[in-house]
């Protein structure tokens, strides 16, 4: 989308947040490849964060389904969605697989979860390979500020991997003795 920290700073102070007691995380990786399809950048990459493991999902005509109970909670859709034959879990991983099939890098960070089961959801069914690189959990702030500074550091290197500088002098330029 940008190399451009201030305008990167921009669109991430613009994304409308909504709390409706569910994780729609569907939603949020649909999102993220609506933005890149337009993107003419070779490396793509998502940063996804959650605090819980997927409750919700939106259908295609736009549908909120979920009450708010993930798929190990005994998953209850409502009528509209009764038909869709999708949990929380496989939108969201379906969504994933999407992005990751047409090159996108998923980085998955659970925060704040000390179960492991958002976790081992994320390793599993949404980050990129290798896992070591693109799944991490954050059980606190300064975990988390350490794992994006080490997603910082990775991303860098994808950015700057068989670069090549070109620097073309002007045959009318000559050093300055």
């Amino acid at each position: 989308m940008t190399s451009d920290p201030a305008r990167a700073k921009t669109m991430i102070s613009n994304i409308q947040l909504t709390s409706d007691n569910g994780t729609n995380m569907q939603a949020g990786l649909n999102a993220a490849k609506n933005l890149l399809a337009s993107s003419q950048a070779t490396n793509k990459i998502v940063i996804l964060i959650s605090d819980g493991e997927p409750t919700r999902f939106t259908l295609a005509n736009g549908t909120l389904c979920g009450s708010g109970q993930g798929d190990s909670l005994g998953w209850n859709p409502s009528k509209a969605c009764e038909n869709s034959n999708l949990l929380p879990s496989s939108a969201a991983k379906n969504e994933a697989d999407a992005l990751k099939n047409s090159n996108v890098k998923i980085y998955a960070v659970g925060y704040a979860n000390e179960d492991g089961e958002l976790h081992q959801f994320l390793t599993e069914k949404i980050a990129s390979q290798p896992k070591e690189t693109y799944s991490h959990n954050a059980t606190s702030t300064e975990k988390l500020a350490e794992v994006m500074k080490q997603i910082a550091t990775n991303i860098k290197h994808i950015l700057a991997k068989d670069a090549k500088v070109t620097d073309t002098i002007r045959p009318n330029m000559h050093p300055h003795k």
